[in-house]
């Protein structure tokens, strides 16, 4: 890449799309890697598609395109359509135009009873004789069904020309066929006294053939049972980078610093959350009701009680697998086992165990502390803003 790079981009400069285009699909060996890189069953589409947009930049528009920035801006207006090669093991799905020039042995023509198109909202009449210089007339009709007795002339002409280019339409469709036509319809759900489909045009002519039919189903494979959908839960929004100054860290780091004054006892909450709220420019309010729920909560409380803690420490840093890290609380805390130390993850926001980020972090402090305490219990845990305590499974 750092050699194929900077050439192709010199070559950009001078070479016109198509004659870039193959210098970077033969340079990168780009069908080769294609080719390793899809499924088998791909692999000849996505060369296909190869071949076709090198084949647009050679035939879009006569190649009049000279600069790549030129090619993508055509690209953009219009789509890339690749030739696909046929197989003759194959079923080829076309539309009746698009099947012109195209021969095989059996065809199949599907709705061919199709509903009868509605009245045109819309219309542009042309009086224009092959033989004229120059149109007669030339008027934009509203609607066909309030058409001025003036063009109702040209509109029926209009109309007789669009039933001969349906003739023509089934024309093409018919002489597809080498040996075998075969036609299938459903019942149009509107019909039209003037119109008459291909399929009315073709069937006191054809053969018709009945198709088996499948045998229904028994009544208890017809039953179905709809399982009851778990409750929805609202999708927890990404974390932001760790170092992101945004204001929900900022309070995150405020109801910190208010819990670690507070683990020393015998103080009250606010005015720590006040002078908190104040280093970190967050909502006094807001950082005190935070620490309150912690605090209030029995299963959070006791990391921060002196009478229960053998050791205790806010912003405990250490090293593992080479990476510093920084843990929010730890603490030895003295359990009916025995001592337990337990890795403490400040997450604010609600269920912060759904993301695999914060899963992946605590992880990593609790096999620190593990790795430094081989032979005690280490537990973690995350504490969430409504003073939920989740331990980490």
């Amino acid at each position: 890449a750092a050699s194929l790079l900077p050439r192709w981009r010199e070559l950009a400069r001078r070479l016109p799309p198509h004659d870039l285009l193959d210098r970077i699909a033969a340079e990168g060996d780009l069908h080769a890697r294609v080719a390793a890189s899809v499924p088998p069953a791909r692999r000849a589409l996505a060369l296909e598609d190869i071949d076709a947009m090198l084949g647009a930049a050679l035939r879009l528009d006569g190649g009049r395109y000279a600069t790549p920035y030129a090619f993508v801006r055509a690209l953009r207006r219009r789509r890339v359509v690749p030739e696909r090669a046929t197989h003759d093991d194959a079923v080829r799905l076309l539309t009746v135009h698009g099947a012109k020039g195209l021969e095989a042995e059996v065809v199949f023509v599907v709705d061919a009873d199709a509903a009868p198109a509605r009245a045109e909202t819309g219309t542009l009449l042309v009086d224009w004789p092959v033989e004229a210089p120059a149109p007669r007339r030339c008027a934009f009709l509203y609607a066909e069904s309030a058409c001025p007795p003036a063009l109702q002339p040209l509109l029926d002409a209009e109309r007789l020309a669009r039933r001969r280019e349906e003739l023509n339409g089934l024309y093409v469709a018919m002489t597809r066929a080498r040996r075998r036509l075969v036609l299938s319809s459903t019942e149009p759900g509107r019909a039209a006294d003037s119109h008459t489909s291909w399929w009315q045009r073709v069937e006191p002519l054809a053969q018709r053939v009945d198709l088996p039919v499948a045998p229904p189903r028994a009544a208890d494979e017809t039953h179905c049972t709809l399982e009851a959908l778990p409750a929805w839960r609202a999708p927890v929004p990404p974390a932001a980078p760790e170092d992101a100054d945004t204001p929900a860290r900022r309070l995150g780091r405020a109801v910190h610093r208010t819990l670690e004054w507070w683990a020393g006892g015998g103080r009250e909450l606010a005015p720590l959350a006040a002078a908190a709220a104040a280093e970190f420019g967050a909502d006094p309010g807001e950082v005190a009701r935070l620490a309150e729920r912690i605090v209030a909560n029995p299963d959070c409380a006791r990391f921060f009680e002196p009478a229960r803690l053998r050791w205790a420490g806010n912003e405990v840093p250490v090293v593992y697998e080479g990476a510093p890290l920084r843990i929010d609380r730890l603490v030895l805390l003295d359990e009916p086992a025995g001592p337990c130390w337990w890795v403490l993850d400040y997450k604010l926001r609600r269920r912060p165990e759904e993301l695999p980020a914060y899963r992946a972090q605590l992880a990593g402090y609790r096999a620190a502390v593990q790795a430094a305490q081989a032979d005690a219990p280490v537990r973690a845990a995350f504490v969430a803003g409504d003073g939920e305590l989740v331990e980490l499974d």
